[in-house]
């Protein structure tokens, strides 16, 4: 296991995976950082892979990442964050459209406790998630950032915008 941190736009992220793929991301404090943990040498080739996509995704130059992740929750709550997975980029849904197409019409609150509990912000895209009414609530990591992922998005979201940018900070 290793833990590393990305330098986002809008704070940093603590990053933990295996071999097997991304286990938790979270907004940190840098005060926070515990550098004895960072990236071992057998663990290189899947940071790079992650900083490289996230670079591309705040740079506007990603819709869709395609890394490896290792969901840990209830059947219930991993059956969610696949849907979301399924929210295109620039996109919303409400809580109850979620609910809906998981085959839990019910669920709407579920949906949003299970959104809470999204151990990969940004990856499994629960801020793409608002209210019926279209107001934002509800994101763990704070309602100005899940503003600024769904405008960031909605900037890139035009066709045309997005070019494949290669680049990364060793």
């Amino acid at each position: 296991m290793a833990k590393s941190y990305y330098p986002s736009p809008i704070g940093l992220l603590e990053i933990i995976f295996t071999e097997q793929g991304i286990i938790n991301i979270t907004f940190i404090d840098e005060k926070k950082v515990d550098y004895k943990y960072f990236v071992n040498k057998n663990l290189r080739f899947m940071y790079n892979l992650i900083y490289d996509q996230l670079n591309e995704y705040f740079t506007g130059n990603r819709k869709k990442f395609y890394l490896p992740v290792v969901f840990q929750g209830t059947d219930f709550q991993v059956k969610v964050w696949k849907q979301l997975i399924r929210v295109p980029f620039g996109e919303t849904r409400s809580y109850k459209e979620i609910a809906e197409a998981i085959g839990s019409p019910g669920a709407a609150r579920a949906v949003g406790n299970a959104n809470r509990k999204n151990p990969l912000p940004i990856l499994v895209p629960c801020h793409r998630i608002i209210k019926t009414d279209g107001q934002l609530c509800g994101y763990a990591s704070g309602i100005w950032r899940k503003k600024w992922l769904i405008e960031h998005e909605k900037r890139y979201n035009r066709k045309g915008r997005i070019q494949k940018v290669a680049w990364r900070i060793t």
